[in-house]
């Protein structure tokens, strides 16, 4: 705003005049002198005021005649961005468009005064530290005209972005790339074509332009997460040609194969190509003793087989997917029994074959931590002595979030049915890690006890005495205490399945038999919520990969994987059985 002063107040005029003073004649050819007011003038005796109050008062004195030079120059829009060019600088977004297509185009370069950047798959960019004022702006692309405007980059924040549209000078593609087991569209996918390069959209999309004479290009699609692909691209002269492609999300499935003639361990991708043979057979393995189990973050894989003519069974070895590198994780003459994986620990249980049945430590629960090679007795089993011949048998072991919950029974090969009298069976529950153990609950060894998983987090519990006179069941939630229930023996085996966690322990899928057939089911940690996702279906569970997927076996040999929303398997491999599926 323009800021207007007052004209200075004038002095009366006092009642007798003063003799007005000669002035000296100038010399010849010399410029009149201006004389400087007399100290005792009005307009003297005012700027000598003014000129004290403003020292005597800096504090507010300067920053109002800052504020009054700024609403002057403010108030002339030239001035105004002139000024704020010189000290200001702001982000300024601009969003670049097909002239023909009108979709975005990405890639392309943008420059502003010495600041530049590329387009991202909304075809938008963000320059920072851009002068506030009117400015040249450039726009670069192979197989687009290039194109200069002006813009007015604002003093304030920016309230729309300028959509500024430029023409191809070659052939026009349109490219949808989605996801080969989701079927969800991907964002951000890089395009490499014809020594340039663009990113899809947040619709999976993305408009490129090829050179004029070509009526295929090839092009290289990659995308953080996913394998790369090469791809050959549809264009035309009369039309923009639509090319959809599918891209696989990285990682690598393992199993047992026997493909070669030999029991080997193989990878593949997720849609099953690039296959390969990671361990090869030594000759030693047992079709009937070799199990395979890769943890569901798809990092690790345990294996239990027999490759030495040494070994009197079969060991446990892990593998890492990072180099494919066979560990032996424990050895001995016992049978390894793998339960299952809690994050980067495979729990499973050993029984000693070559220690009398009576004996301490002739059972064994542990836990194996793969990103350490640090084994864990979480429990082993008590023994009594060669004349009762009774020890402790796990019952059932049950992988519940970070926890491990196992039933522990007596038996005896004595025919004195009191010489398990002092003894009890339990139902236990540890960490993985082998801290927090507690046991949860204690029945009679003479009576016949069981336990049985009915969610992924509870178990039931039978107890029938002796003489089979009285049954009594309880049931047991994960971080409570068993409370006696009312069941029937029917009801007490309606609901066990097999419950698989996913690495984050969020969600759990079973299957269940319905009609025949069977019912994948998807629930949360408790198994509630839950949700079919194949229904009446020749599938049943197999395991989870990451968080995103799941796994699914048909008729014990093939191998599929599909999206935790439900949507078509797509078969992987066809593959040995493997442990537990």
């Amino acid at each position: 705003m323009d800021i207007q002063e007052e004209p200075p107040k004038t002095e009366p005029e006092p009642d007798a005049q003063e003799p007005e003073s000669q002035a000296e004649p100038a010399e010849p050819g010399s410029e009149p002198k201006t004389e400087k007011p007399a100290a005792g003038s009005s307009h003297w005796r005012h700027w000598h005021r003014f000129k004290n109050w403003y020292k005597s008062h800096k504090k507010w004195s300067i920053p109002a005649t800052i504020i009054i030079l700024l609403l002057i120059i403010g108030g002339v829009p030239w001035t105004r961005y002139q000024a704020a060019g010189l000290v200001l600088k702001k982000s300024f977004t601009i969003e670049v468009s097909d002239s023909t297509a009108n979709t975005p185009v990405s890639g392309a370069t943008v420059s502003i005064t010495g600041v530049s950047g590329t387009t991202n798959g909304s075809g938008k960019v963000t320059l920072h530290g851009v002068k506030a004022g009117h400015r040249s702006l450039q726009i670069t692309k192979k197989y687009y005209q290039s194109k200069q405007v002006s813009v007015l980059v604002p003093i304030l924040n920016q309230k729309s972005t300028p959509d500024i549209p430029v023409v191809a000078t070659g052939r026009q593609v349109k490219i949808k790339i989605t996801n080969l087991i989701s079927g969800k569209v991907l964002a951000d996918a890089t395009i490499e074509v014809a020594d340039t390069t663009s990113k899809t959209g947040s619709d999976g999309t993305a408009t490129i332009v090829v050179p004029a004479n070509a009526s295929s290009q090839k092009a290289t699609l990659n995308l953080s997460g996913y394998n790369n692909a090469s791809v050959t691209l549809k264009t035309s002269s009369q039309k923009i040609e639509e090319n959809d492609f599918k891209l696989t999300p990285a990682g690598k499935i393992y199993f047992l194969s026997k493909r070669t003639g030999s029991l080997d361990v193989m990878k593949a991708n997720l849609d099953g190509s690039d296959a390969q043979t990671v361990v090869a057979a030594t000759g030693n393995e047992e079709a009937g003793n070799t199990f395979l189990l890769q943890s569901p973050d798809g990092q690790y894989v345990a294996l239990v087989s027999k490759r030495t003519t040494t070994d009197a069974m079969p060991q446990l070895y892990v593998l890492a997917a990072a180099d494919d590198k066979l560990l032996q994780a424990d050895s001995g003459n016992a049978i390894f029994n793998m339960i299952g994986w809690i994050g980067d620990s495979l729990i499973y249980t050993v029984a000693r074959q070559d220690l009398p049945d009576w004996q301490q430590g002739l059972n064994k629960l542990k836990s194996y931590d793969a990103t350490t090679g640090r084994t864990t007795l979480l429990d082993q089993s008590a023994g009594s002595d060669a004349t009762t011949n009774a020890n402790e048998n796990y019952n059932t072991v049950v992988l519940s979030g970070n926890d491990v919950v196992y039933g522990k029974t007596w038996s005896s090969g004595s025919s004195d049915p009191t010489v398990l009298n002092s003894k009890q069976d339990s139902l236990q529950i540890i960490s993985v890690d082998g801290q927090n153990h507690q046991s949860v609950g204690t029945y009679p060894a003479n009576d016949i006890v069981q336990f049985v998983q009915h969610s992924p987090v509870g178990v039931y519990i039978m107890d029938e005495s002796a003489d089979m006179t009285i049954t009594t069941y309880f049931d047991y939630i994960v971080g409570s205490t068993p409370k006696q229930v009312t069941l029937s023996s029917n009801q007490l085996y309606a609901s066990s399945y097999t419950y698989l966690f996913s690495p984050s322990g969020n969600q759990t899928f079973w299957s269940e038999p319905r009609d025949g057939k069977l019912a994948v089911i998807l629930g949360d940690a408790s198994g509630s919520s839950p949700k079919t996702i194949l229904n009446l279906s020749d599938y049943s569970t197999y395991g989870w990969y990451t968080d995103n997927y799941l796994l699914v076996s048909k008729g014990g040999s093939e191998l599929y994987i599909m999206d935790t929303h439900g949507d078509t398997p797509l078969k992987v491999t066809d593959y040995e059985p493997a442990f537990g599926q």
